[in-house]
């Protein structure tokens, strides 16, 4: 069962790394770039990553000092 609950977890983290290159990509687009190093893409989606982890982490220390969870 470690084993399958392992390769679930990578299986998650793979599958949402995918997704946030895809928004990075998006995003570049949307500024007007037409191509990006893939070195460059990786550096963006990793701030994008941990961006997200700390806008969470934050809003569930809030929640917990204001006792919504």
């Amino acid at each position: 069962m470690e084993c399958n609950l392992a390769n679930l977890l990578k299986m998650s983290i793979e599958y949402s790394r995918c997704v946030l290159r895809m928004v990075v990509a998006q995003i570049c687009q949307t500024i007007g770039w037409h191509s990006i190093n893939s070195t460059p893409l990786e550096f963006m989606v990793d701030l994008m990553q941990e961006y997200i982890l700390r806008i969470s982490r934050l809003t569930h220390q809030y929640a917990e000092i204001c006792k919504y969870s």
